[in-house]
Order: C-alpha cells, then sequence, then structure tokens
C-alpha cells in the first residue's frame, strides 16, 4: 500500500466510537490519543489527556516515532579510571515482536499504551511499511538517569552567574554576554535533567557523517586558507 493510500486507510480502519483511542493524520504523520470522556476513578486523568503517540511515515515505505526512552549508560574505559557518562534514545528494542492485539480486542485495551502502539505498529507493518529510527530521536529522562544532568545544569548555572558578575564592570557587551551562554545552557540541561524537557539524540550513523564532515570541512578550510596565502591573496597573522 501505497502512503497516500494508508494515510487513508488507518483512520478508517482504526477509529470507533467502541475504541477508547482515536487515531488521526495531520500531513505525513499519524498520531494516537486516549478518548477521555469517560475515565476511570483509579487512572490519570491529567496523564491521559498529554498522551499521545506519532508516527512520521515516509516516501520510501519507512516510518519512524512512537515510543521513545532515555537511556543513560556508565562505562569506564580501559585507559581510565573515570567513569563516563552516555546518553541515547532509542525506541523500544522489542518493536517488531510487540504482541499481535486482535481487531476485536481493540475496545478492552483499557488505556493500556503499550497495547495501542501495538496496534498502529503492526497496521503499518503489515501494509507495507518499516521500521527506520529517525534522524532525531527524543524522550524524557527520568529522576534517577537526569542526576548528572541536574548536577551539571546547576555548575554551569553557578559558573555563569560567577563570570558575569566579575564582567558587569568591564562594560565590553561581548564578555557580558558569553557567561550568559552558560547560564542559558544550564538552565536548559536542568531542565533536561528534571524531565520538564525532552532529550534529543542525533541518530548514531547521521551523527558518525556530521562529525566526519565537521573534520573534513575544517581541514579544507585550513589548506584553503594556506592555499590563499602562498597566492599572495590573504596574508595570515603570525603569532609573536
Amino acid at each position: 500500500m501505497e502512503r497516500e493510500e494508508l494515510k487513508a486507510a488507518i483512520v478508517r480502519d482504526l477509529n470507533s466510537e467502541e475504541y477508547p483511542f482515536v487515531v488521526e493524520v495531520k500531513g505525513n504523520t499519524v498520531i494516537g490519543h486516549w478518548k477521555v470522556q469517560e475515565v476511570p476513578q483509579n487512572v490519570d486523568e491529567k496523564k491521559l489527556r498529554s498522551f499521545s503517540v506519532k508516527y512520521k511515515l515516509r516516501k520510501n515505505k519507512t516510518f519512524c516515532g512512537g515510543e521513545m526512552t532515555a537511556q543513560r549508560y556508565d562505562y569506564t574505559p580501559p585507559t581510565s579510571t573515570q567513569t563516563k557518562t552516555v546518553y541515547s534514545v532509542s525506541a523500544s528494542d522489542n518493536l517488531p515482536w510487540r504482541k499481535k492485539v486482535d481487531a476485536k480486542d481493540y475496545p478492552n485495551i483499557s488505556y493500556d499504551a503499550q497495547k495501542l502502539y501495538s496496534i498502529i505498529e503492526k497496521y503499518l507493518m503489515n501494509n507495507g511499511f518499516f521500521y527506520r529510527p529517525g534522524v532525531w530521536n527524543s524522550a524524557y529522562i527520568d529522576w534517577n538517569a537526569g542526576f548528572k544532568l541536574r548536577v551539571v545544569g546547576v555548575l554551569f548555572i553557578l559558573v555563569g552567574c560567577f563570570v558575569f558578575g566579575g564582567c558587569i564592570e568591564t562594560g565590553v557587551l561581548l564578555f557580558q554576554l558569553f557567561p550568559l551562554i552558560y547560564v542559558v545552557v544550564g538552565i536548559w540541561v536542568l531542565l533536561i535533567g528534571l524531565g520538564k524537557v525532552k532529550f534529543y539524540d542525533l541518530r548514531r550513523d547521521i551523527a558518525i557523517k556530521v562529525i566526519l564532515g565537521i573534520i573534513i570541512g575544517g581541514w579544507l578550510v585550513v589548506f584553503a586558507l594556506m592555499f590563499l596565502e602562498s597566492k599572495g591573496v590573504l596574508s595570515l597573522p603570525i603569532p609573536g
């Protein structure tokens, strides 16, 4: 099934008065969320209202999105005694193997997010689409995993405020703006660590290309400057 056909079919097939969820399509994005007209007493209504899951449909019959989780990995490099922390965002490892929900059970999934993920994902895969992670993946970091980010954020804010206090008397706008960048970055990192702002992660293969591109681009700039200097077009200042 082609993308445009799928967009019309998914709205037709995955919506019913009996289902506790609604599936919409906006542009090339499939959005699923709960109906909250009648919420059971033991269910958090605010959480239900804020819940939604999105899948982006691509022309090459792949899709991305869905359940994203932020992971924290602590490791010690072989040549060091210091423990380092790496954060990443990934889709659920069991996406292709989620238990299928029968159509007759759709009205009875009881606000189970895992079952809603399964319903939409199985529908997409059964109609010829395959999962591929997006370029940017994002998720909220839980309280325990965000501890180091909160510490780093607070340190950035304190350092920025301290430096800013020493730069006020200089009267130079550039010097005053520099520590403010520390404060802004610190607030942003702190909010990520508090789980108030999503953490964004660049897909691994794209990140490698970006890093290689920056390295190659930097060397090309250096060679270009050296070439221009050799031709007398540019005169580079020599220290000392």
